[in-house]
Order: C-alpha cells, then structure tokens, then sequence
C-alpha cells in the first residue's frame, strides 16, 4: 500500500514536471526548477528502490528460512523411516530364524512324541502281560514274584519320566510359538509405522 502511494507521488510530480516544461521556455529559472525537480524525483524512486529491496531481502530470508526448516524435516524422516526399515528388516530376520526353530522343534517334538507313544505301548503291554500273569494266579518263587515286582517298578518309573518328558516338549514348544507370535506383531507395527512414515515423505 505504502508502494503504491509512493508511485502515485511520483506520477504526481512528474507530471507537474511535464507541466511545467510545457508552460515555461525560456530562462535561467526554469532550468534550476528543472534540475531540481529531476533531483527530487531521483531522490524518490531510490527511496522506493532501497525500501522495496528491504522488501525483497526480508521475504527471501523467511523463504530460505521456511525451506531450511522443511529440508530438517524431511531429513529427519528420511532417517527415521531408514530406521524404521532396519529395525524391520532385523524383526523379519530374526523372525524366520524362529519359524525355522520352530519348525525344528515341531520335527523334533513329533520325532519324540512318537518315540514316546511307541515305548509307552510297549510298556504297557508289558505292564498288562505282568498283570495278566499274576491275575491267573500261577505259582511263582518268591524269587520270581520279586522280579515282576521289580519290573512293573522299573516300567512304572520310566512312564513317569516319559510323562514329565512330554509336559517339558508340550511347554517348550508353546514357548517358541508365542516368541514367533510376538515377533510377527512387532514386525506388522513396524511395518505400519513404515507404510506411514514413507506417506509422510511422499
């Protein structure tokens, strides 16, 4: 607003300038008019020269200030979003080294599993071959009844410890299937938070 005043005043005096150029021809005072009307306008339009760079200069300042806050910004992201993807790409890592751990001691558990269930049938056919015999009431030495006596302990024994074996198996792999679950959720966050940060970029 303050510009265009200052152009109005200039507009102003130059055509008093211009009027007067037409209405006086001749004489040494309207030449010293003259020159110091020219003056006074040149005197003007660097004022309006110096105050429309003092303009310029402040608006180019905030520009460069406003783009160098947007340039930390997005440097910013930029690095937090190659944090993001690390971190991510380490989860992802370190989750396929527990799936292939959990499919090993899945192996490893069924392998087991089964050698158990196998030995558990053979036990337990003996246990009932022992309690078949001493059911039919047979004669036996003392030596021998203390034999079956021995062996139904020992079979007994070792169903006990092929028990506690299973629970262990059992709750071990529930362990690493729920270090696989937690795994998988940290990996899916990352992933969004990712997805999110590289929107922020674009």
């Amino acid at each position: 607003m303050a510009t265009f005043s200052s152009f109005n005043r200039t507009d102003f005096r130059m055509e008093a300038l211009l009027e007067k150029m037409q209405t006086q021809r001749h004489g040494r005072s309207f030449q010293t008019s003259c020159e110091a009307e020219l003056q006074e306008l040149m005197k003007q339009i660097d004022i309006m020269v110096a105050h429309k760079k003092a303009e310029w200069d402040t608006q180019t300042q905030a520009l460069e200030s406003c783009l160098e806050l947007r340039d930390q910004e997005l440097s910013s992201l930029k690095n937090a979003a190659e944090e993001k993807c690390k971190e991510t790409e380490r989860l992802c890592q370190r989750l396929d080294e527990m799936e292939q751990l959990n499919r090993e001691m899945t192996i490893e558990y069924e392998r087991q599993l089964t050698k158990v269930q196998n030995e558990l049938a053979r036990l337990k056919r003996s246990y009932e071959k022992l309690m078949k015999k001493q059911l039919k009431g047979t004669r036996q030495s003392s030596k021998s009844q203390e034999e079956d006596q021995s062996e139904i302990k020992i079979l007994t024994k070792k169903l006990e410890e092929f028990h506690e074996k299973s629970l262990h198996w059992e709750k071990q792999h529930l362990q690493y299937q729920q270090q696989v679950a937690s795994l998988e959720a940290q990996r899916k966050a990352l992933a969004e938070k990712s997805e999110l940060v590289e929107v922020q970029l674009s």
